[in-house]
C-alpha cells in the first residue's frame, strides 16, 4: 500500500516536518532542508512532465490516424465534441445526439472534411514538433506537408484556416499549454508562408545555410501556385452560376476564417506586394548568409528592375544599411552598376531615375 496517493502530499509533509513553527514569525528552512525540498519537487516535476508526453506521444498518435480517413476522422471530432461540450458541461446524451444528427451534410461536404483532416494532420506534426529535440528531425514532415498543401484538388474547409490550438481535438486532450508554448510555429494548417517564416526559413539561417535559396525558391513557387489554385477555383465557381449573395458571403467568411491567409493570396495583391517581396527577402537572406557580391548585384538590378514599386524605396533604404553595417572592404569596388530597365507597372513612383551603386551610398 502507497503512503502517499498524490505525489504532492509527500512534499506537503516534508515541508511541515522540516519546519518548527514559532510565535510571531515563520521559522527558516536551513540549506539542507530546502535543498531536501527542491529535490523532491524536482522528482515531482519530472513525474508530471513525463505524464505530459506520454498524453502528448497518444495525442500524436491519434491526430495522425484520424488524418487519414474521413471516417476516423469523424469519430474522433465526435467523441472529443462529446467529452468536451457535452460530458464536462453536465449536458445530457440526448443533446448530444441531436447534435451527431445536424452534422451529417457537414461530413458529405468535402471540403469541410478535407479541412478537417489536414487540422488534424498539422496538429499532429504540432505535437511532434514539441516533443522533439530537434527540429532537424521534423523538418522533412514539415517541408512534406507544405508541398501537400499545394497539390490539394479543393479548398479546404474552415479547420484548416484556423489555429489548431483553440481546436476541439486539443480541448478534449487538454494540450493547450504544450501547443502554445512554441512561439516559433505556425498554428494555421493552411498558412504556408507562416509555416515558411516561423519554422523552416529561422532553422535554416541558424543550422543550415546552404539550403535556404532552395527553400526560398519552394516557397516562392508554393506560394505562386496556390495564387493560381485559389484563382481557378474563384472562376469556377462564378461560372457554376452561384449567386453573388452566396459569393460575397463566402468571401467574406474565407477572410474571416484564414486571417488573410487568403487575402495574401489574391492574385492581383499577390503580383503586386506579396511576390516582390518575397523576392527581396529571398535576395537579402542570399546577401547575409550566402554571397554578399552576387547578392549586392542582383539587389542593385531588382530594385532597378521595381524602381516604381511602392516599397522600392524601404527596400533600397534596408539595403543601405545592409552595406553600412556588414560590408566586406571590397565589396564596394565589385559591385557593378546595371542598366535601368524600363517601368511595366502603373503604380505612382517613389524614386526617380535608376537606383545605382552611387544611390545606395557604394562610391
Amino acid at each position: 500500500m502507497k503512503l502517499f496517493a498524490n505525489p504532492l502530499s509527500a512534499v506537503v509533509l516534508t515541508v511541515a516536518i522540516l519546519t518548527t513553527p514559532t510565535l510571531g514569525k515563520a521559522a527558516d528552512l536551513t540549506p539542507e532542508q530546502v535543498a531536501a525540498v527542491q529535490a523532491q519537487l524536482e522528482n515531482l516535476r519530472n513525474t508530471i512532465e513525463g505524464k505530459t508526453s506520454e498524453r502528448n506521444r497518444s495525442a500524436w498518435s491519434v491526430f495522425m490516424s484520424a488524418s487519414q480517413d474521413n471516417r476516423a476522422a469523424v469519430e474522433l471530432l465526435e467523441k472529443c465534441t462529446k467529452i468536451v461540450d457535452y460530458d464536462r458541461e453536465g449536458r445530457e446524451d440526448s443533446d448530444f445526439r441531436d447534435w451527431q444528427s445536424n452534422q451529417k451534410d457537414r461530413y458529405r461536404d468535402e471540403q469541410y472534411m478535407e479541412g478537417l483532416r489536414l487540422q488534424l494532420r498539422w496538429l499532429a506534426i504540432t505535437c511532434k514538433a514539441a516533443e522533439a529535440e530537434e527540429l532537424d528531425a521534423i523538418l522533412p514532415e514539415v517541408i512534406n506537408y507544405v508541398e501537400s498543401l499545394t497539390q490539394l484538388s479543393e479548398m479546404p474547409g474552415n479547420a484548416a484556416l484556423a489555429s489548431v490550438g483553440g481546436s476541439i481535438f486539443v480541448r478534449s486532450f487538454e494540450i493547450e499549454r504544450l501547443i502554445g508554448r512554441n512561439e516559433s510555429w505556425e498554428p494555421v494548417p493552411y498558412n504556408i508562408a507562416g509555416i515558411y517564416e516561423k519554422t523552416i526559413l529561422p532553422y535554416l539561417r541558424a543550422e543550415s545555410p546552404d539550403r535556404l535559396m532552395s527553400a526560398w525558391d519552394k516557397r516562392i513557387d508554393q506560394q505562386t501556385r496556390l495564387v493560381s489554385f485559389i484563382k481557378a477555383k474563384q472562376e469556377e465557381e462564378i461560372r457554376g452560376g452561384r449567386d453573388e449573395k452566396r459569393k460575397i458571403q463566402d468571401q467574406q467568411r474565407k477572410q474571416q476564417q484564414g486571417r488573410n491567409v487568403l487575402k495574401e493570396h489574391d492574385e492581383d495583391d499577390f503580383l503586386r506586394e506579396t511576390l516582390p517581396q518575397l523576392q527581396w527577402e529571398r535576395l537579402v537572406d542570399k546577401y547575409s548568409f550566402i554571397d554578399k557580391v552576387s547578392a549586392a548585384q542582383e539587389m542593385l538590378a531588382f530594385l532597378n528592375d521595381n524602381v516604381t514599386n511602392k516599397k522600392t524605396i524601404d527596400w533600397l533604404t534596408q539595403f543601405q544599411g545592409l552595406i553600412s553595417d556588414g560590408a566586406s572592404p571590397g565589396i564596394r569596388n565589385q559591385v557593378s552598376e546595371p542598366q535601368p530597365t524600363s517601368a511595366t507597372t502603373t503604380d505612382t513612383p517613389t524614386t526617380k531615375g535608376p537606383v545605382t551603386a552611387e544611390t545606395l551610398g557604394l562610391e
